[in-house]
Formats: structure tokens, sequence, C-alpha cells
């Protein structure tokens, strides 16, 4: 269905759908959906973290794990299309062999990140300086319900300080400053509501498929 060519256009060109947004938001419950929906069509792209897993998390389905010595070995062989810091603490990124194997594969795909992530792959894919991004990217913010439901989501996944508490509320303000440099933003609204807009941003970017 996709595939890279030497010209871009919207019948060959590969689609890359970037989903951001504040921790507690239902990223990954907006993801899964989606792919659950074409999972012919569109893959999730794996990130790689140095951050411990949680409880139920899988290495290599929902985070590449890693120690920070290795990452940043990586880093330094250049094998990462973007990385960042969260929180000061971890480091996330996406590698290019990542993305070429879903490439290759003939799928679109799906990148579950941060804004600051998701700003650094738009601005590489407008400058096509690397091969691997000739292709179409798509970002969509997914705007947070009431304060008070995001800590309540937070605080299932362990316990956590005051400090870090405050933190994340911060962080959660300077993300949410950065909706308005996405292509689309998605309402807190009910789990059923919220995949239904996303596949219709998905099915209208790639309209041979329903």
């Amino acid at each position: 269905m996709v595939g890279i060519c030497n010209e871009i256009s919207d019948q060959c060109a590969p689609l890359v759908l970037i989903i951001s947004g504040p921790t507690g938001a239902g990223k990954t419950t907006l993801c899964h959906g989606l792919i659950a929906k074409f999972p012919k069509h569109i893959a999730a792209a794996v990130t790689t973290t140095t951050r411990l897993p949680r409880v139920g998390e899988v290495d290599g389905v929902d985070y590449y794990f890693t120690s920070k010595e290795a990452f940043c070995q990586r880093i330094a062989e250049g094998k990462f299309l973007e990385y960042s810091t969260v929180h000061n603490d971890h480091f996330y990124g996406i590698s290019d062999e990542e993305i070429s194997r879903h490439f290759s594969s003939g799928r679109d795909i799906l990148l579950n990140m941060n804004v600051d992530g998701a700003m650094k792959l738009k601005q590489l894919s407008k400058s096509r300086s690397s091969a691997i991004f000739y292709c179409r990217v798509i970002t969509i913010f997914l705007l947070p319900p009431p304060m008070d439901e995001v800590m309540r989501r937070i605080q299932m996944r362990g316990p956590m300080s005051i400090e870090e508490w405050e933190r994340r509320q911060k962080s959660i303000h300077s993300e949410m400053s950065m909706a308005q440099f996405y292509d689309y933003s998605i309402q807190p609204d009910t789990r059923e509501k919220m995949v239904d807009y996303l596949l219709n941003i998905y099915k209208n970017a790639r309209n041979d498929i329903s």
C-alpha cells in the first residue's frame, strides 16, 4: 500500500501519524484503538527508553527498555532520528531502524511521543534531509481531562511524591501550550468518541481504506 519513493505524493508517500498529549490524557488507549481497527495498514513504532518497565509492560512491545549507558552510545552512533529527556530524568528516542522496519513492511506508522519529539520529526519531514522521512506527517494533540482525573490516572500507575506531582502539573501546562502547533486536537470525551475521531483523521488522510 505504501512505500518510499523518489517523488513525494499522496499516493505513494508513507504516512506517519504522531499522537502527543500530557500524561493521563489517554494516548495509549487511542493508539490501541486505531491499530485494532486497521492492523494491516498501520503499526505502532516502539520507542526506546531508559526508564524501568511498569507492571504489565513488555520489552519490544510497549517500549525497548535499555540502560542510559547503552542509550548514550546509540546517540553517539547516530542511531536515533530524535531523542529527548522527560522530566529531566529518563531518555526516550525513536531509532531510524524502527522506522525503516515498518516502512519496509508496507504499513503506515503510529507514534506516541512527547511534544518535543513530535515537532522534531515534523521538521525533519519538511526538510527532507533524511530519505527515511520521505513521508507525510500528521500531528494530533490529545487534550487532557480535568486535572483531578489526570491525577487519578497517574496515581493508578504507582505512588508519587508531592514534588513529582507538582513537576508533572508544570509539564502538563507546558505541553498544552504546544497544542496550537498540531494539525489536529482531540477533546476529552468517551473512549469510543475519541477513538472514532482518530479513525476519521486517519481514514481521511489515507483515503484508500474504509
